[in-house]
């Protein structure tokens, strides 16, 4: 794949130049990135806050199941929460 600057566009007949920004198309773009953004937003928040919440449930039932095992409750709550993540 070509890489160009701005001296190999020069070269080709491409001249860049200064302008104001045109606000209808930078509107036009927030208005296509902003829905998909805010929907990251909220995946992430779901995502970690589902982590946290599951996190506890399992420290609670491992913490009550292997409290004579080697296996600890945080290690385990470490587990589920990494399963999240990836």
């Amino acid at each position: 794949m070509r890489r160009y600057n701005t001296v190999a566009l020069r070269r080709v007949g491409v001249r860049l130049s200064l302008m104001p920004p045109d606000f209808g198309e930078i509107g036009k773009m927030v208005g296509i990135g902003a829905p998909i953004a805010m929907a990251g937003v909220v995946f992430s928040l779901v995502y970690i806050s589902l982590g946290y919440g599951l996190a506890d449930v399992a420290r609670h039932v491992m913490g009550c199941r292997l409290t004579q095992n080697a296996l600890m409750t945080d290690d385990v709550a470490g587990i589920i929460c990494l399963s999240l993540v990836l």
